[in-house]
């Protein structure tokens, strides 16, 4: 039995044709676009889709003068009305002019991020939509699950060579022993709950670190969609916020890190299994609170924060391209490519967050390598930071440790191999890393004992 695929349903309003279709040309067919021409239509449409964004044209609230019509709803009103039916909306506004007051326009409005109808950024559009979207899975962590208690749902697992969901246990079923070896053998740790059963199962079970795994990729996804929210832009208490969240998300982290019998067994079972650049950042933050006391760096908060956030750049970039390997891109693709690095401070800074100079500095060149074949600034050797160099293996590190579709999965130890192979590979100096985070890191590897089948 394969899980059904959730279909992201969009709702776009507006009655410009040429907005119409350079909108529809940003979706693939895992997104059902809806289109309505006027504010009835919408409000039809609404009362019978349930809806993962919504996207409005202002103008199709314009109050026309001397119009004997009836009286047209303002955007604050059918706003409100989309997010009662759904509080878990995205909502985009396309406005005709990007004002000084555009942050407060978005705030009253309930807008999540607010574009100019003839600059439409899509590129950051899908961006927000993907970050915000409806999920289908809840992670289950198998050492969670008490052996030889029926089970309340249908547990499912991803079976990586398919590329497909089945399901695991049936509702009323028990985790055995021989599961557990089945999860093991398998080299995928997590097990899911559908959304909407998630709740049930940790209520019955009690399934604390699950539970707190939860609780923490929902407030990173909340501080991803903060750095699309113009109601905050400027507003320095609100990048302080940001910050504070931020840091809230490194603690909680270390904190459930530090209930796993060993670090490696944290590093088997944590992070999200399959690749993807929204899961990036927080599996590079687990990396980074397990290896920076590996490698004796002081700094482990600050570099733990910037891993969360080092990515949020590519938000301006070909979102279709972030699915390609940077050898297969243009000339011009790939020098786009290589600002998501100073385009992430950048961000930051319009949002006032009050990042640390060590911050900027790993997210800025958390592409450089040893033998100065990286970028921005293609540091090398003494004059790059080491904790530079430390983001740099976090990153690369985390697309190993990843299951890939159609690619059989691996474990943390044989993830720490294949990357030992890129790093002798990857430049025509063969000094991708910094040897001597490797060595401390390699030295754990090797002492390290996978979970026993």
């Amino acid at each position: 039995m394969n899980v059904p695929i959730r279909t992201s349903h969009v709702l776009l309003l507006t009655s410009d044709k040429e907005v119409e279709e350079q909108i529809s040309s940003a979706f693939d067919k895992t997104t059902q676009l809806y289109h309505a021409k006027n504010y009835q239509e919408a409000f039809l449409q609404l009362d019978r889709s349930p809806f993962q964004a919504m996207i409005i044209d202002e103008l199709e609230f314009e109050t026309k003068p001397y119009s004997d019509g009836p009286k047209i709803p303002s955007v604050f009103e059918i706003c409100q009305y989309a997010s009662q039916l759904n509080q878990h909306l995205t909502i985009i506004l396309l406005v005709n002019k990007l004002l000084s007051h555009a942050g407060d326009f978005a705030r009253k409005s309930g807008a999540d991020l607010i574009m100019h109808r003839k600059e439409i950024m899509i590129n950051r559009m899908l961006y927000v939509m993907q970050i915000l979207r409806k999920r289908t899975f809840r992670t289950v962590l198998c050492r969670d699950l008490p052996l030889d208690v029926p089970v309340p749902i249908d547990i499912w697992h991803y079976r990586p060579l398919a590329d497909r969901y089945s399901v695991f246990l049936r509702a009323g079923e028990s985790f055995t022993n021989q599961h557990k070896d089945k999860i093991a053998k398998s080299k995928v740790y997590h097990i899911f709950a559908k959304e909407e059963e998630f709740p049930k199962l940790v209520g019955a079970l009690n399934l604390t670190r699950s539970q707190e795994l939860s609780i923490i990729r929902n407030k990173y996804r909340q501080l991803l969609s903060q750095f699309f929210n113009f109601s905050s832009e400027g507003h320095l208490h609100d990048g302080i916020e940001m910050f504070n969240v931020g840091m809230e998300i490194v603690a909680l982290l270390e904190k459930l890190i530090a209930t796993f019998p060993t670090a490696y067994q944290a590093l088997e079972e944590l992070p999200y299994p399959r690749w993807s650049n929204l899961v990036h950042g927080i599996n590079c933050a687990i990396y980074a609170i397990i290896f920076a006391k590996v490698c004796q760096l002081s700094s482990l908060q600050e570099l733990a924060f910037a891993s969360l956030i080092h990515n949020i750049g590519l938000s301006d970039f070909d979102q279709k391209l972030l699915k390609k390997s940077e050898s297969d891109f243009t000339k011009t693709q790939l020098q786009e490519y290589q600002k998501h690095s100073v385009r992430a401070i950048e961000m930051a800074r319009i949002m006032n967050i009050p990042l640390t100079p060590l911050m900027e500095l790993v997210i800025t060149h958390h592409h450089e390598n040893y033998d100065g074949t990286g970028f921005p600034a293609g540091l090398a050797g003494t004059f790059l930071p080491i904790e530079a160099a430390f983001m740099s293996i976090l990153g690369s590190y985390d697309y190993f440790n990843s299951i890939h579709p159609g690619k059989r999965a691996v474990d943390p130890k044989e993830a720490w191999g294949l990357l030992k192979q890129f790093h002798v590979s990857a430049t025509s100096m063969q000094k991708k890393f910094h040897p001597t985070l490797l060595s401390c890191l390699d030295e754990f590897f090797q002492l390290s004992l996978p979970t026993p089948t």
